[in-house]
């Protein structure tokens, strides 16, 4: 197996706030192999492009 295109190990998303911070996304890995393709779906507004 070839080595990965993209690899993302331990992303984390995190939201500011007044009293407190938010986290919504935490140790997320993934990798992408030459040739794969990886889709982020969701309903709009939900924060696809945020990270």
């Amino acid at each position: 197996m070839s080595d990965p295109v993209l690899q993302v190990s331990g992303l984390g998303v995190t939201f500011p706030g007044l009293f407190r911070s938010t986290s919504i996304l935490r140790g997320v890995d993934f990798e992408v192999a030459a040739g794969e393709v990886l889709g982020l779906v969701g309903e709009s507004g939900c924060g696809k492009s945020m990270t």
